[in-house]
């Protein structure tokens, strides 16, 4: 769940500060949080993803994920994985 997106039975929405996409999420009927992700940017850059996956209730963590990414200049470089739960 925390590669992969969830399945047609979730309602879907995107949130964008300027043109920037800065989280997604997808919920369950009646409204309880499945999976979200956080974006982070330096300048244009994407820097940083933390995606979460919720237990049926739609507040208990079952697991986190926080990917970072660096560049030099405008190439990205490496994008390193931490499983935070």
């Amino acid at each position: 769940m925390l590669a992969a997106e969830p399945t047609s039975t979730t309602n879907y929405a995107a949130t964008y500060t300027a043109w920037r996409l800065t989280k997604e999420t997808w919920t369950r009927n009646p409204g309880n949080l499945l999976k979200e992700i956080d974006y982070s940017y330096t300048g244009a850059k994407l820097t940083q993803e933390v995606r979460t996956v919720y237990d049926t209730d739609g507040v208990t963590v079952l697991a986190q994920l926080t990917i970072v990414y660096s560049y030099s200049g405008s190439t990205l470089t490496s994008a390193t994985y931490t499983r935070n739960v």
